[in-house]
């Protein structure tokens, strides 16, 4: 299957495993015109060693996980103080979903009834609930 890693490695990335970043640093000019270091430490082992590699450019996947509490930390350490004050306000995750269930009338003890569909009404002849089950 061929993702966005397989498309940037073909490009000349170079994805290293297993390596959390724990800090990215301009070098030279705040503004990241000439580049950043950028600090991963071991996801595994006891040491959990640092290191740090260069690059002219950086991508950050925004939303993703730990993605927001590492500009948040870059931003917070001074690393990165440019990032804007908004970090954060509109954040979703990639899984979010809003799903409906739909049982035979009475097969549940149901809270309330919620009236949703694709076309925000369900059938008239099923019952769309919010339901906790009970003996």
């Amino acid at each position: 299957t061929t993702n966005y890693l397989w498309f940037a490695e073909k490009r000349g990335a170079e994805v290293i495993a297993e390596r959390e970043v724990v800090d990215v640093t301009p070098l030279g000019s705040s503004d990241g015109s000439d580049g950043y270091r950028v600090t991963t430490r071991a996801q595994r082992g006891v040491r959990r060693e640092r290191r740090s590699v260069t690059a002219s450019g950086i991508v950050f996947a925004g939303g993703a996980v730990g993605t927001n509490e590492l500009l948040a930390d870059c931003k917070h350490r001074g690393s990165l103080p440019h990032i804007s004050d908004r970090l954060g306000s509109l954040v979703r995750t990639n899984s979010e979903a809003v799903h409906t269930v739909v049982l035979p009338h009475g097969s549940f003890r149901c809270s309330s009834a919620i009236q949703t569909s694709r076309r925000g009404q369900a059938p008239a002849n099923c019952g769309a609930y919010p339901c906790t089950t009970s003996t």
